[in-house]
């Protein structure tokens, strides 16, 4: 409150209409920083009447931003304009999500262990404030001018504005959470779909202009994004219903616009209330994204309508078969298409399709395996393998779309998490066997693609997704993906699925006592193939070190279920021979790593390893702790000497948690130590080194970690000016 007037008065000058930055800068860009930082406190406050500032110059300039972010993405276009766009929308969700959170100290949420707000307003009466509806007004009729697409849109045009609308759709979900049912509030949100449904019915076939077109798109978009992040305590989003109005107008359309028209309305109709699921189910099977003239657009289109009517099945009422429904959305799923018309999402596209089929044949799994076994599996896994044929006889880079869509047709028949399943002659669990071979050559023998690392990525993913959803299937899933690892020079996809395998095995109804040795042996076999087959090489490969030690803190951390009873930590520590490799790997690949994810994960893999065992409960692991400690500090130092990431804040914490953790754990073995770690760093000088020594040893003095990290920050930062 002290600072608000002065506060006040800095900000009439920098926000006035004559303010001059020099430089030929772009007011906008001197002032995103400026705007973001209001929008995090005052301005939301000030909204809020939780202070006295004027609040609408801060507006006008958060409104101008994005204005002129729309003039230099249509004038420029390129990426530079898309970041823009994107900084300007942050500035709008950070105010939103202040509005809905309160303010935040990072110094409260690490001494309270979780988030403390500083300042703080109950929903019930944010969503009464009058100023938020028309503040949204605002920025709803600069969205839909940024979001608009151009005039006869060439493919890269709606690429770019996809990427830009996808950023956009973060900041549309935090403003929808704050909306309430107030008339206010639906004339801010639902008025322009209204506008544009009665002008698309009365222009007629005849009438429809491209300018109309343009703008019935984007606000399908815009009222597609707001309902599908709706607040459930306000009611049902009533846009839906405008659909099942929209068809003729839509239908009669040129191309692109129909398709364009197409995606956008489905993704609408699947936001509607269940009870009219059938209908919106119609009028989207009514209108897919293959016909002749939509196919060039099946790479924006295709994926959103499968999304979209696997969310409308899922709300059919599940006593019931819809027979004739399926038969159409299984021949949606055989639709041919030209290679030329093929896309990054087509397999996922189609695996949607078929998770359908579960749905509008009533969850009747042996009929639709059954199904599948006869008239889609066969003929894919044929084309898989000519795909293989032809990978192995030609150094193009293949798509593998006939293998990656068979590994996404069976993770399509996979149940939900919330129902495992566990009965090894259930049909998922045939179809699933019948196909291990292909599952095999798929991990073991075929090759990959150098650039997207099919199909072997998605035969992995879905090993790792069934091993947790069909743990009939876990043994088998675990051995393969462990095999694979030792058998493939970068595991990265392998590791990833194992990870993902153990900490969402679900327990119940696996047996914990059967179970943890299972999933014990599973990383211990793929941490030491991984290190007998990368050698020396492995820590050259950041993302491989990243999923390798993400996978061992992820073990030790243990499974999300199951509690103390499916504890793997005791078995991979009495492995110590195997542990104590992967320290080494740490110690060699950490002090050079500039990838801060790779850096990130060995970091909280040494922490785990140091914490898991408080109780000395393993002598092994306590004597190649003790014994490795030495090479750990001169490593952890090294890169903090060196590393630029380590020089920033999220970078540093880790490290300075694993320094303390490791003098809280081995207090006497610490001083040792650490300073024949420091003396490895001969170019710093001898008082600097003692520097760190000293906040260490003394870190108790500090009355909050928090204080005592930030020492170590500043301690960091100099360090690393000297070091170059």
């Amino acid at each position: 409150a002290e600072v608000t007037p002065l506060l006040a008065a800095l900000l009439g000058r920098l926000l006035s209409a004559g303010a001059d930055f020099g430089g030929g800068r772009k007011k906008h860009e001197v002032l995103m920083p400026l705007l973001a930082d209001l929008a995090n406190d005052r301005w939301p406050r000030a909204v809020l009447g939780d202070i006295t500032l004027d609040w609408r110059p801060i507006a006008q300039q958060a409104q101008a931003a994005l204005r002129e972010a729309a003039v230099a993405a249509a004038a420029e276009g390129g990426e530079e304009a898309g970041r823009d766009a994107e900084a300007a929308l942050a500035v709008w969700q950070g105010f939103a999500l202040t509005c809905r959170m309160g303010t935040r100290e990072w110094d409260d949420e690490a001494e309270y262990g979780g988030p403390h707000s500083e300042w703080f307003m109950p929903r019930e009466q944010v969503v009464c404030a009058e100023v938020l509806p028309q503040l949204f007004v605002l920025l709803a009729g600069e969205v839909l001018e940024l979001l608009r697409l151009p005039s006869s849109p060439r493919a890269d045009e709606i690429r770019s504005l996809v990427e830009v609308r996808s950023a956009a759709q973060g900041a549309l979900a935090a403003w929808a959470s704050l909306m309430g049912d107030s008339p206010a509030w639906h004339q801010a949100t639902w008025a322009p779909l209204e506008r544009v449904g009665r002008q698309l019915t009365a222009a007629g076939a005849g009438g429809l202009s491209e300018d109309l077109l343009r703008e019935a798109e984007v606000i399908l978009w815009l009222s597609f994004t707001l309902a599908a992040s709706w607040p459930e305590k306000v009611g049902a989003a009533p846009a839906a219903n405008a659909v099942l109005e929209l068809g003729p107008a839509i239908d009669a359309a040129p191309e692109p616009w129909r398709s364009l028209l197409c995606s956008a309305a489905c993704e609408l109709a699947a936001t509607g209330p269940p009870e009219k699921s059938p209908q919106f189910l119609e009028w989207m099977l009514l209108r897919p994204p293959y016909s002749a003239g939509s196919l060039p657009l099946l790479e924006f289109t295709e994926l959103p309508f499968a999304q979209a009517l696997e969310r409308t099945c899922k709300q059919l009422p599940p006593e019931f078969s819809h027979a004739s429904a399926a038969e159409r959305v299984l021949q949606l799923a055989l639709a041919e298409v030209p290679p030329s018309a093929l896309h990054r999402h087509s397999s996922k596209a189609r695996a949607l399709l078929l998770r359908c089929l579960r749905h509008t044949m009533g969850g009747d799994a042996a009929m639709l395996c059954q199904g599948l076994s006869a008239q889609i599996v066969p003929g894919l896994y044929n084309a898989a393998l000519a795909e293989a044929a032809q990978a192995q006889s030609s150094s193009a880079d293949l798509p593998w779309h006939a293998a990656r869509t068979l590994i996404a047709t069976l993770e399509a028949v996979l149940p939900p998490a919330k129902a495992p399943l566990s009965d090894p002659g259930h049909p998922v669990i045939a179809l699933w066997r019948g196909q291990w071979p292909f599952l095999e050559a798929a991990l073991l023998r075929w090759p990959s693609s150098p650039i997207s690392d099919q199909p072997l990525a998605a035969a992995a993913e879905a090993l790792g997704t069934a091993a947790a959803r069909a743990p009939a299937l876990l043994p088998e899933a675990l051995a393969l993906l462990s095999q694979s690892v030792a058998a493939r020079s970068m595991p990265d996809a392998q590791l990833k699925a194992l990870r993902a395998a153990i900490l969402e095995a679900p327990c119940p109804p696996l047996d914990a006592a059967a179970a943890a040795p299972l999933l014990a042996e599973a990383v211990l076999r793929a941490a030491d193939g991984a290190l007998r087959r990368g050698g020396p090489d492995l820590g050259q490969s950041p993302t491989t070190l990243a999923a390798l030690f993400a996978l061992l803190e992820g073990a030790l951390a243990g499974p999300r279920q199951g509690g103390e009873a499916l504890r793997l930590w005791p078995l991979l520590l009495s492995q110590a021979e195997v542990m104590g490799r992967c320290v080494q790997l740490l110690c060699s690949a950490l002090p050079g790593c500039a990838s801060a994810e790779a850096a990130e994960q060995m970091l909280r893999f040494a922490n785990r390893l140091l914490a898991v065992d408080r109780g000395r409960q393993i002598e092994a692991h306590q004597q190649m702790l003790r014994a490795c400690l030495p090479n750990v500090c001169g490593a952890v130092c090294r890169a903090l000497a060196a590393q630029e990431h380590m020089a920033s804040w999220e970078g540093l914490v880790t490290a300075a948690e694993l320094l303390w953790t490791a003098a809280d754990t081995l207090p006497e073995e610490l001083e040792g130590a650490l300073f024949a770690g420091l003396e490895t760093l001969g170019e710093l000088p001898a008082w600097s080194r003692m520097r760190m020594g000293k906040l260490v040893l003394n870190r108790a003095e500090w009355p909050k970690r928090s204080a005592w990290i930030c020492e170590v920050h500043q301690l960091v930062q100099e360090w690393q000016r000297e070091y170059r």
